[in-house]
């Protein structure tokens, strides 16, 4: 038969549980208190700057402050032109802080450096749909992050209403073909961008082919950087043949592909009927002396430089 355990043991086994629920109640209040202080003085740091004409009234639920770091970074976002958050950890987390500034009506912020963190598609759409409605910021960098094809379709989107933002740096960030694609289409409607960098992002043939098409078209963009992308001499005859025809492009880094000789004549033909295209990066692709001379004389007659 099982035996019972003594009246005196079970007492005791009750004090022992019932002191140790007692101690985690108390912790539990203590840290309470302790995140409800937290919050009381964010709260009334808020109050303060609303008083001060400072409002934070257009965060979403989720992208409430809760801490007194969080408060910081909102207000320099807020309050400054520019904003180096290079190779600073950021997260998702910290991305839909940043599209929450840029949501805000006493936003002034002109340039955003986010390059080289950890924001992912989360972070990216957040960030996108806060451009559909921003009209301070003109520059901002997101490269070398883990944004995907996903994000990058959202930001995508942003550009085809975003009228106010003119550089943007997205290299680095694995978008592929759809998400190329995705860029291509919104050029074809953007009117406020002058520099696009897609650096290193294995665009390809397909993806330069999409490109190409939108330069046909854009009549804005002066500044293209698709670079270390793969793009072999298909993709490099589609982009000569919209060279030849685009009036406003000022730059083109290409260096790092897979040009090789046809694509090179390609590029030097399209040259030929040029008279926009300054800037010409060609290096690691491939290119005989020859063809880097051919180039170089077209160039050179319309007093235009060569980065090679």
């Amino acid at each position: 038969k099982p035996t019972r355990k003594p009246t005196n043991s079970l007492a005791a086994d009750w004090r022992r549980e019932h002191m140790t629920k007692r101690s985690m109640e108390r912790n539990d209040i203590m840290l309470s208190q302790q995140q409800q202080q937290q919050q009381q003085h964010v709260s009334e740091v808020l109050k303060e700057e609303t008083n001060s004409g400072i409002i934070y009234s257009n965060m979403k639920e989720e992208m409430r402050i809760k801490t007194s770091k969080q408060l910081e970074m909102y207000r320099k976002l807020c309050s400054v032109r520019e904003v180096d958050f290079f190779q600073n950890n950021l997260k998702d987390e910290d991305a839909l802080l940043v599209a929450s500034s840029l949501r805000d009506p006493s936003s002034k912020l002109r340039k955003l450096e986010l390059a080289l963190n950890q924001i992912g598609t989360a972070g990216a759409i957040a960030i996108a749909e806060s451009l559909k409605v921003n009209t301070t910021l003109l520059d901002m960098d997101l490269s070398d992050n883990k944004i995907g094809q996903e994000g990058i379709h959202a930001l995508a989107e942003s550009l085809k209403v975003n009228s106010t933002l003119q550089r943007l740096r997205l290299s680095g960030n694995n978008i592929g073909i759809n998400g190329v694609y995705s860029i291509a289409d919104a050029l074809k409607q953007n009117t406020s961008l002058e520099w696009l960098c897609l650096m290193s992002n294995r665009v390809g043939n397909l993806g330069a082919m999409a490109v190409a098409d939108a330069l046909r078209t854009n009549s804005k963009l002066q500044l293209l950087s698709i670079s270390d992308n793969r793009i072999g001499i298909v993709g490099t005859c589609a982009i000569a043949g919209a060279v030849k025809v685009n009036t406003n492009l000022c730059g083109l880094g290409f260096h790092s592909n897979k040009v090789g000789k046809a694509g090179a004549r390609a590029l030097t033909h399209a040259l030929a009927y040029n008279a926009s295209l300054r800037h010409l990066g060609l290096w690691n692709n491939g290119v005989d002396d020859a063809e880097f001379s051919n180039i170089k004389v077209i160039l050179g007659c319309s007093k235009r430089g060569l980065l090679n």
